[in-house]
């Protein structure tokens, strides 16, 4: 009798483990350490000059997203768009931008940037 409580036991554990598993991969979770986060937009006070389109690995959630973003958005004369689904994050610039930081940056956080 021991043994079945036993086995329901790490059944349950089992099927919620990777109920939740699924949900992160979904981007439904809350990974990364904390809740979904509200992304603020930044705008550019000039022209947009240039425009990149970064690949970004690694993002399963908002939180994910939030992060690129405000790493993006905190290099003066940049404005983050990150995708999720698409898995890219753009960068609009209104002056020249050493983009090799922002992707350093980024690449800190523990995601791979091209």
């Amino acid at each position: 009798m021991a043994n079945a409580i036993t086995i329901v036991i790490l059944i349950l554990c089992i099927a919620f483990g990777l109920k939740e598993t699924l949900k992160h991969f979904r981007g439904e979770g809350a990974c990364c350490g904390g809740a979904s986060q509200k992304i603020k937009k930044k705008r550019l006070n000039n022209k947009i000059i240039k425009k990149y389109i970064l690949k970004v690995e690694g993002m399963h959630c908002k939180h994910c997203v939030g992060t690129v973003t405000e790493i993006i958005n905190d290099f003066d004369g940049a404005a983050g768009r990150v995708s999720l689904r698409k898995g890219e994050a753009i960068v609009l610039c209104d002056r020249d931008i050493d983009i090799e930081k922002i992707k350093d940056k980024i690449r800190s956080r523990g995601y791979e940037c091209n």
